[in-house]
C-alpha cells in the first residue's frame, strides 16, 4: 500500500487555494489504496503532535518562529526520521517553494522514498506580473553583471525552483504555460513533468429564476441590474484596479450593470477613493463563506477575472461551474483556462507598464459580452465544452496514474 504524506502550512493554505487544492486531493484519493499522512507545519499546537483524523494521520508541528518551512527544515527532518520509516511505498508530496533544503533532505533520509512537486505559485510571476517573456529574457542574461544586480531576488528563487525540480521524481503543472515554461527555461525533462490541472469538486446546482430574483431582492439589487461579479483578493496582481477603472467607464456606457465585488479588503480606505465616482453601483461583501460566495455566483451575469497571473485559478474554475460567461485576462496561466469563445471575452493586457490599455480591453471585452447577453440571453450560452476539462473524475484518474507509477 502506498503513502502520501501531504505537506500543509495550516497558517496560510486556509487562506489561499493550496488548502482547497489539499481538500480535493484527499477527495480524489478517497477510495483508492492509499494511506495519507498530512505534515501539519504551523500548526499552532505548542508541542509536535500525531493524531488521527477521519482516518488521516496528522503529523502537528508547532509555529515556527520565522513561519518559514526552509528554515526549519532540519528539525522537521529529524522528526520525519524518529516517526516516518523510509520504504519504496512512500511518496512526500511537496506544495511550497522555497522547500528545496527539505527536499535535499528527505532525499538523504529517506532515500527510497519519492517526492512530488506540486507548482501552486511561482516567485517571479508576482514580481513581473506574469510577463513571460521579460522573465525569460532575464533568464538568459543571468549572468550579466546588471542582471545580477538588478534581478537578484529573481535568480535566487529561480535557481531554488530549479533544485526543487531536481530534487523531484515528478513536478505536477497545474497549466499549460508553466509546463512550458520548466522545460524551456528550466531544462526539466518531459518525463518528470505532469500535466494536472485543479479540478471542479462537485457538480453545481443551478438555481431557479424565482431563487435568483428572491437573493436578488434580499441584497437589494435592482431586477434589471447586470451584475459583474469579481472574486478574490483586492491586489494590482489580480488586476482589480484596472478592473475597476474599467467599470468606471462601462457603467457611462450601460448604466444598467452594477459590479460585486467578493473578498476582504486589505485597505479599505484605498479601494474606495479609487472607486470614486462610482461607488454607489459596487456592492462589497466583504469576507464570505463557500456557501454565501456560491450565492454570487447564482445571480451573476458575467464573471470577472482580470488576473495577471494565476496557476489554475478555483475562482476561474467556479464562474465555468455556475455556466458564467467571462470576461478574462490573457495573463500567463489564465489564456491556459479560457480562450475566446461565445461565452468568453479574452481581454489583451499587453505592455504591463501601460495600464490603459489594458482597461480598454476589459471595457471593449466587458460590453461585448454585455449586448451579446442583451440579443441571446445567458440561458442559451452553452459551456459544457469548458466544463468537462476540469471535471473531478478526469483530475482523479491522472493522480491514480501518477502515484501507481512509483
Amino acid at each position: 500500500m502506498k503513502h502520501l504524506y501531504i505537506t500543509n502550512d495550516h497558517e496560510t493554505s486556509s487562506g489561499n487555494g493550496i488548502g482547497t487544492y489539499i481538500r480535493q486531493l484527499i477527495a480524489c484519493l478517497s477510495d483508492a489504496d492509499i494511506m495519507i499522512g498530512m505534515l501539519v507545519f504551523n500548526s499552532g499546537k505548542d508541542v509536535f503532535d500525531i493524531e488521527e483524523i477521519d482516518g488521516i494521520r496528522h503529523f502537528h508541528f508547532p509555529s515556527f518562529q520565522t513561519k518559514s518551512i526552509q528554515d526549519h527544515s532540519r528539525i522537521i527532518d529529524k522528526f520525519l526520521r524518529l516517526y516516518i520509516p523510509d520504504s519504496l511505498d512512500n511518496i512526500f508530496l511537496i506544495n511550497y517553494s522555497p522547500c528545496s533544503l527539505l527536499m535535499k533532505m528527505i532525499r538523504t533520509s529517506h532515500p527510497l522514498s519519492k517526492q512530488i512537486y506540486v507548482i501552486h505559485d511561482m516567485a517571479w510571476t508576482l514580481h513581473l506580473f506574469g510577463d513571460v517573456d521579460r522573465y525569460i529574457r532575464i533568464l538568459k542574461q543571468k549572468d550579466r553583471k546588471y542582471v545580477v544586480e538588478r534581478y537578484a531576488y529573481l535568480l535566487e528563487t529561480y535557481r531554488e525552483e530549479v533544485e526543487m525540480c531536481r530534487y523531484a521524481d515528478r513536478v505536477v503543472c497545474l497549466s499549460e504555460d508553466t509546463y512550458r515554461l520548466l522545460e524551456t527555461c528550466y531544462s526539466v525533462d518531459r518525463d518528470k513533468l505532469r500535466l494536472i490541472p485543479n479540478a471542479l469538486f462537485e457538480r453545481t446546482v443551478l438555481w431557479s429564476e424565482e431563487q435568483k430574483m428572491a437573493f436578488r431582492k434580499k441584497m437589494m439589487l435592482p431586477a434589471g441590474e447586470k451584475i459583474l461579479l469579481y472574486v478574490g483578493r483586492m491586489t494590482e496582481q489580480k488586476g482589480f484596479m484596472a478592473c475597476i477603472d474599467a467599470f468606471k467607464e462601462i457603467v457611462k456606457v450601460y448604466p444598467m450593470c452594477r459590479l460585486a465585488v467578493v473578498g476582504s479588503t486589505g485597505n479599505w480606505d484605498f479601494v474606495r477613493k479609487s472607486c470614486y465616482p462610482v461607488l454607489s453601483k459596487i456592492h462589497f461583501t466583504g469576507a464570505l463563506s463557500p456557501e454565501e460566495v456560491d450565492k454570487w455566483y447564482q445571480i451573476a451575469d458575467i464573471g470577472l477575472l482580470p488576473s495577471y497571473t494565476e496557476q489554475c485559478s478555483y475562482v476561474g474554475l467556479e464562474m465555468i461551474a455556475h455556466r458564467l460567461p467571462v470576461v478574462a485576462s490573457d495573463g500567463f496561466g489564465v489564456r491556459c483556462m479560457f480562450q475566446k469563445q461565445e461565452y468568453v471575452r479574452v481581454a489583451h493586457i499587453g505592455n504591463i507598464n501601460q495600464v490603459d490599455g489594458f482597461k480598454d480591453e476589459l471595457i471593449m471585452a466587458t460590453l461585448s459580452l454585455l449586448r451579446s447577453l442583451d440579443e441571446r440571453g445567458k440561458e442559451n450560452i452553452d459551456v459544457t465544452c469548458q466544463y468537462k476539462n476540469y471535471l473531478m473524475d478526469k483530475v482523479k484518474n491522472l493522480y491514480i496514474i501518477l502515484l501507481e507509477i512509483f
